[in-house]
């Protein structure tokens, strides 16, 4: 089946050309792919380090409270004003929640601070904050967690990952969380760069089969009309040499043989009876 199909040297050639752009798309497809679960666990990695920071922070002040350096009131109040203070990047922010789910701090819209997230609904009717519910629910002092939220104070509703630990004697959980769309943004810029790279190295390889390897077969066709041309004693045609050293030197031997028979063949051939005829 593979020798009756690739059964010419040009669609050898073709096969290869072909195995090479969708092996190098495949490598391509690997490689953003993995990308994206470097980018996604870069992401994880960079959220507990930021919340464990304040984490350490709001677990200063728990233990001023607790050793009565501050009353537990003007340490609450205290870190509840660090963490107002606290942003990164473009919008990335903290927040605090108790056991119940209900919004102790939220730097980006303070309407939600005394409110219960537990039935906060997205535009499909959806519970939004249901999965840190449920974490919270387990009693895990730590969790990463996926949901979908609103972004910023807007209706755009857009999947999130986000962090959460747990402050044991104050009730609280503090978390921080960044939007999926931002990390794909990132991830798509790195797939785009790839792209290019992929682009390339398919019209290098395409301007590579037209320029040096399909020259070759065409010399090989001519090279066999030159062969028939010789079975059927016709010798007045011209030799392509071709651009290559190797096809050159075929081309001069083709010639010679050419040349060589040319002669003979226009030399007068004894006849039968003829004393020379068996010393041909």
């Amino acid at each position: 089946m593979f020798n009756k199909f690739f059964n010419t040297l040009r669609k050898r050639l073709l096969g290869i050309f072909a195995f090479l752009i969708i092996g190098s798309g495949y490598v391509y497809y690997i490689g953003v792919e993995y990308d994206r679960l470097h980018v996604y666990e870069d992401k994880r990695e960079e959220l507990q380090i930021t919340v464990n920071s304040i984490y350490n922070v709001m677990m200063y002040y728990e233990t001023l409270s607790q050793s009565g350096a501050m009353s537990e009131a003007d340490a609450k109040k205290t870190a509840k004003g660090v963490i107002l203070q606290l942003h990164y990047q473009v919008d990335g922010y903290y927040w605090i929640n108790d056991n119940n789910g209900v919004i102790v701090v939220h730097p980006i819209d303070p309407s939600y601070e005394g409110k219960s997230f537990t039935d906060f609904k997205d535009k499909n009717g959806d519970l939004c904050f249901k999965p840190i519910m449920d974490h919270i629910s387990n009693k895990e002092n730590d969790f990463f967690v996926e949901y979908t939220g609103p972004r910023k104070r807007g209706t755009n509703f857009v999947k999130k990952l986000s962090y959460v630990k747990h402050l044991d004697k104050w009730g609280w959980y503090i978390g921080s969380g960044l939007y999926e769309d931002d990390i794909e943004k990132q991830i798509n810029g790195l797939a785009n760069h790839y792209a290019i790279i992929y682009a390339a190295f398919v019209l290098v390889s395409f301007v590579g089969f037209i320029v040096l390897i399909f020259p070759i077969a065409n010399v090989i066709d001519k090279i066999n009309d030159n062969i028939v041309h010789i079975i059927n004693e016709k010798y007045d045609f011209d030799v392509e040499h071709g651009s290559t050293e190797e096809m050159g030197l075929l081309a001069e031997n083709i010639e010679k043989l050419r040349d060589k028979l040319k002669d003979q063949n226009s030399k007068p051939r004894p006849g039968l009876f003829d004393k020379d005829y068996f010393k041909i």
